[in-house]
């Protein structure tokens, strides 16, 4: 599922930085549209399909009343009290915030699982400084990050968002009024500033927005999160607020219209968009203008022509407690899975909400309104800053507390991995030796189950010796591994770092996203080598990326990589679940692969595939449809490359490994699973190798690389295997290279056979 968490805004009316504006009911209702939007969207109510983007109608609602303040101090008194405005933001937004920064650090620290706790209380330190959405940025940088669960802090994204726009805002505003007044006075002409600040807004606006629209199509995650693609939605509600004056002569009846306008245009937007909608970049126009309308309408007359829905007790009332509505919901949708033991439906999570609403209405008035509204705090802003260094230290102190209740990460032991390298140097020395016959060479120890193997003695091959002694060496490390019971302290990656050990595809482009169909220069290993190698495939592909990189450096091949998100190099028609919809990106991708890989002539391709896609994707692995796709695409590329090599799966786990080893560091053979329970079918991996062989490929099952017999390893030594619960570590990928060198050059060595 993809998560995208809205935004938290101050439901306060503005009077505390603007008080000739007074109280707009009209926006408090849009407040309770918003964030009705968000809550029953992360609730799964799937009519709201795009409540999401209540995060943009509250951007612009926070620029408008915010802007609308400052505009006025600036104004009337030629300047801003930076300290009075910080010290109004903290007062009304800290205290709540930390409170529940706080209470769920500690609560994941009691339900989720020791490494997933870890994360929650960096997720709360980067919330408590207001960072939040560049670590969510970094950690969703590819799209992997999605089938995990969310962080029950990620909506505090938005909410970072505005404070990095409000930390510089006043002075850009400032500087944009004094520039423009020394420029008049030169000029012997009236110093107003209004048309400086217009223009400083204007330009903000319009560079925001064409970064969101670039970032949009080239790094979603991005767009989405920071401060550049978002600063243009805050930047129209500033300019509303700067138009204020005219807004008012608007005739009412028009003004009516306008807010029913805008009104429909964001209830469009909940409705119409999805998570397949790229967003923010042209999408995001409709709720941002859509609440500028609404806004625009509710000021015409003086302010008298709201809307009749918005005005209403019950959304008054949501209005007032949005703030801490929006931040105890999520939280709770998040970690009540946890601790119930099981994941839950609408009804349940519809409960939640209620039970987030009640939160919020005591948060309000318990937390929120003694301090916002507390006389001591509001006579001198010293006052509230030390205030809220005090709830900063004692959401710190929290941090602390709850990561001093987890169990360690890894046990005291220190342990390395066998160097494969190291066995296939040596294997050079000896002259001859007993090897596996060709076939099981190719194909590995398990591959053909039911066939009796038998050895021959051969005359030296340096690549069947290196492939030789490399499984000579991995056999006993393999069977060690199994029994493993501790998390070496020098763990390689580390489980805390285990979610970022990816190769260069996952973060340079090079694996496309789900609408990105373009087949990009991606070119390692040797550039200039006189070999070209293609990978091609999904991320499965590209997980094997760092072996077969580094075999193309060490052979002095020209390494190109093709590969897609979830876009099995096979001819099936794909339904997305993520997109909600036919995946048409991928067959134009698969095509768009295929012509440059004429074009290239490649040597070889190496196709690579996940093998647990299941009945959501509209198709079953290893079903007659499956093989017949296997068979074209093979015959495909051989058409281009004399040579093409299909991998086999990798073992599944059943569950997150770094997370599962968190949880069992002195008991990590609780993490293992035995063959049977893992996505490799015997039967069905028999009838691909065969379909394979048939159309002219070679076929490499690499199960005996991780597992023994009976059980497949999560641990080799001191390296962890798995970086979630269907992935490899980059780390592990590089450590297998002699191995997948020693079977790639068989492969060059033997043509498809």
């Amino acid at each position: 599922m993809r998560y995208r968490a809205g935004i938290a805004v101050p439901s306060a009316n503005g009077s505390e930085t603007a008080t000739s504006r007074g109280h707009r009911r009209d926006i408090e209702g849009l407040r309770a549209t918003a964030v009705l939007g968000v809550v029953l969207y992360h609730a799964g109510f799937t009519p709201l399909a795009g409540g999401y983007a209540g995060v943009d109608v509250f951007f612009v609602l926070s620029g408008f009343l915010i802007t609308g303040g400052l505009w006025d101090e600036l104004r009337d008194h030629g300047r801003i009290r930076f300290g009075a405005f910080y010290a109004r933001r903290a007062r009304r937004l800290l205290p709540a915030a930390a409170l529940v920064i706080a209470v769920t650090m500690l609560a994941a620290a009691r339900w989720s699982a020791p490494l997933a706790a870890r994360s929650v209380v960096h997720d709360g330190i980067a919330s408590l400084f207001y960072v939040a959405n560049y670590r969510f940025a970094l950690l969703n940088t590819n799209y992997l990050s999605a089938s995990a669960a969310p962080s029950p802090l990620l909506h505090y994204w938005s909410l970072a968002v505005e404070e990095q726009f409000y930390l510089v805002w006043p002075a850009l505003l400032m500087l944009g009024a004094t520039v423009w007044r020394r420029r008049r006075h030169r000029h012997r002409r009236r110093a107003e500033p209004l048309a400086g600040v217009a223009v400083t807004i204007a330009a903000v606006t319009v560079a925001s927005f064409a970064l969101s629209l670039r970032l949009t199509r080239t790094n979603e995650p991005w767009a989405f999160f920071s401060l550049g693609t978002r600063a243009w939605e805050l930047g129209v509600g500033a300019m509303l607020a700067l138009a204020a004056p005219w807004l008012a002569k608007v005739p009412a009846a028009l003004g009516r219209v306008l807010a029913l306008v805008g009104l429909a245009a964001v209830m469009v937007a909940f409705t119409a968009f999805s998570s397949a909608t790229p967003f923010p970049g042209l999408a995001a126009l409709l709720p941002v203008l859509g609440t500028a309308a609404a806004v625009a309408g509710g000021s015409a007359a003086g302010g008298t022509a709201p809307l009749g829905l918005l005005v209403r007790r019950p959304m008054q009332a949501m209005g007032r407690i949005s703030y801490s509505w929006y931040l105890w919901h999520f939280p709770l949708l998040v970690l009540a899975p946890a601790v119930m033991g099981h994941s839950l439906g609408l009804v349940p999570n519809l409960g939640l909400v209620v039970v987030a609403a009640a939160l919020a209405a005591v948060t309000t008035v318990a937390v929120e309104n003694p301090i916002r509204y507390a006389p001591s705090l509001r006579v001198d802003p010293r006052r509230t800053l030390s205030v809220a260094a005090v709830t900063t230290a004692v959401v710190l102190t929290a941090a602390v507390l709850a990561t001093g209740s987890l169990p360690p990460s890894h046990g005291h032991t220190r342990t390395l991995a066998v160097s494969l390298a190291d066995a296939a140097a040596r294997a050079g020395q000896a002259p001859s030796t007993t090897l596996p016959t060709a076939a099981a060479a190719l194909t590995g120890a398990s591959a053909v189950p039911t066939q009796v193997r038998t050895a021959t003695t051969v005359a030296p091959d340096p690549a069947r010796q290196r492939l030789h002694a490399v499984l000579t060496a991995l056999k006993p490390a393999l069977a060690s591994a199994v029994r493993e019971d501790v998390v070496p302290a020098n763990l390689a990656p580390s489980l805390g770092r285990a979610a970022n050990d990816v190769p260069a595809p996952f973060v340079d482009g090079c694996l496309d996203g789900f609408t990105d169909t373009s087949v990009h220069p991606c070119v390692f290993g040797d550039a200039n080598g006189s070999s070209t190698v293609v990978l091609f495939g999904d991320s499965h592909a590209a997980q094997w990326f760092g072996s077969v990189n580094g075999v193309a450096t060490a052979r002095g091949w020209r390494l190109v990589v093709m590969t897609k998100a979830t876009c099995p190099p096979v001819d099936v028609e794909v339904f997305s679940p993520v997109l909600e919809r036919s995946y048409t990106e991928c067959d134009r991708f698969r095509q768009a692969a295929l012509a440059r890989i004429s074009s290239l002539h490649p040597a070889l391709v190496i196709l690579a595939v996940a093998r647990h896609y299941s009945d959501v994707y509209h198709f079953q692995v290893y079903s007659p449809t499956w093989l017949q796709g296997m068979s074209q695409m093979v015959q495909q590329l051989r058409a281009s490359s004399p040579r093409v090599v299909v991998l086999g799966p990798i073992p599944k786990p059943g569950t997150n490994i770094p997370q599962c080893l968190s949880a069992h560091v002195d008991d990590a053979v609780q993490c293992t699973q035995p063959i049977q329970s893992n996505v490799y079918v015997p039967a069905g991996a028999d009838a691909e190798q065969q379909v394979v062989r048939d159309a002219g490929g070679a076929y490499v099952n690499v199960e005996p690389w991780m597992c023994t017999t009976t059980t497949c390893a999560v641990m080799v030594g001191n390296i962890l295997v798995y970086r979630d619960d269907n992935h490899l570590t980059d780390t592990f990928a590089r450590w297998l290279t002699p191995l997948m060198g020693a079977r790639l050059d068989l492969v060059m060595q033997r043509g498809a056979s």
